[in-house]
């Protein structure tokens, strides 16, 4: 977590400086102890993943630097939120932004946050750690009329139910689930999944995605396509370093003046791994 302060600390500079010097020479080399095990934010185990991830992905909400409040970023704005009296539910009201596409162009809707969920609730994934905070979740209901606008369903109230569900990368399905392997099963069905010989634990189509999920270690090679952050990852030589490349015509630039969320400035970061000296 340090070192991704660090890192946004030190872009936050790099956004204020003259932007004649930044265009002379628009990139930015980082510097990384260690290489990142991969890019895919909920299996990574290393903190210098996270640096880059947050760069490539985005989630629905976003903590704010210096007020640490909760800031919509992919989110048109903070969640609403009712709570049903009778059953103590509480039901979460998102809508994502109108502008937010993937890299291919396509936009960020309700089925790429409803695929996210199903992903982190799938039991033969390796996302345990996360999947540890959502013990409140229950159900996900997609807007008839709005394709960027769902409801989540917590089965009880909880503190931290707004920051799990809003501050979580959200995955782009058309790139990590194109056979639609998932879309067969719905969140409730994932989240009832509580003991060990429950029946969908042996369902193969279950087990297959989970199986091709958790051996990515980053995109498919070539051209790497990325999330709908502003950065895509272009190049990655192993043991020397990474390379991310700016967007052109990015869909969250409108919005750079009003967070810093949304400030994306070097054309260019690359990420070399030089170990420490011992």
């Amino acid at each position: 977590m340090k070192q991704s302060l660090l890192f946004l600390f030190f872009l936050l500079l790099i956004s204020c400086q003259d932007q004649k010097k930044l265009s002379q020479d628009n990139t930015v080399t980082v510097r990384l102890p260690a290489e990142p095990d991969r890019i895919n934010p909920l299996l990574s185990i290393s903190g210098y993943s996270a640096q880059i991830a947050e760069q490539t992905f985005m989630p629905l909400l976003q903590f704010d630097i210096h007020s640490l409040k909760l800031e919509p970023v992919l989110a048109v704005s903070l969640p609403d939120h009712t709570t049903d009296e009778q059953s103590g539910e509480v039901s979460y009201v998102f809508e994502i932004r109108p502008e937010a596409v993937w890299t291919d162009g396509s936009p960020v809707t309700a089925k790429d946050y409803e695929f996210t969920l199903k992903a982190i609730m799938n039991p033969k994934i390796n996302a345990g750690i996360f999947r540890s905070y959502f013990g409140f979740l229950k159900d996900f209901v997609p807007d008839k009329e709005n394709a960027k606008r769902f409801t989540v369903i917590a089965s009880y109230s909880y503190l931290l139910a707004e920051t799990a569900l809003g501050n979580i990368a959200v995955y782009p399905e058309y790139l990590f689930d194109p056979k639609g392997m998932m879309q067969k099963f719905s969140v409730q069905e994932l989240c009832s999944i509580k003991k060990e010989n429950h029946p969908l634990l042996s369902d193969q189509q279950l087990i297959d995605f989970a199986q091709d999920f958790n051996k990515r270690r980053t995109f498919e090679t070539g051209v790497l396509p990325g999330g709908c952050g502003p950065y895509t990852l272009v190049d990655w030589q192993a043991g020397q370093q990474l390379t991310l490349q700016k967007k052109e015509d990015w869909w969250g630039t409108k919005y750079a003046k009003d967070s810093p969320s949304f400030q994306a400035f070097p054309e260019q970061i690359i990420f070399k791994f030089i170990p420490d000296i011992e």
